[in-house]
């Protein structure tokens, strides 16, 4: 930590998406936190010496889990609604 500025803000994505997943929650920091990883990763990525560095791999790598655990978080969403929905339907039917 303090090498990368694009590794910080990745792990700090990380553990906010982390937090709201765990937690159930949509809390304006994941997505803030979110902005930011990617704004020091292009920062990081403009110079060939910070841009091929293992930090910076290692944030890219981060950021993409992150955005695995956003759709992960949409579908669990959806898959509840879904079976509210049909226990919703299964107990007004006859």
């Amino acid at each position: 930590m303090g090498r990368n500025p694009a590794l910080d803000g990745s792990i700090d994505a990380l553990a906010n998406a982390y937090t709201a997943l765990r937690t159930q929650t949509k809390s304006p920091e994941v997505f803030s936190a979110y902005a930011n990883a990617l704004r020091c990763l292009r920062m990081v990525m403009e110079t060939p010496e910070t841009a091929q560095t293992p930090e910076t791999l290692c944030a890219i790598y981060l950021v993409m889990i992150c955005q695995v655990s956003r759709i992960l978080h949409i579908l669990q969403n959806r898959l509840h609604f879904a079976i509210q929905t049909k226990t919703h339907i299964m107990f007004l039917t006859p």
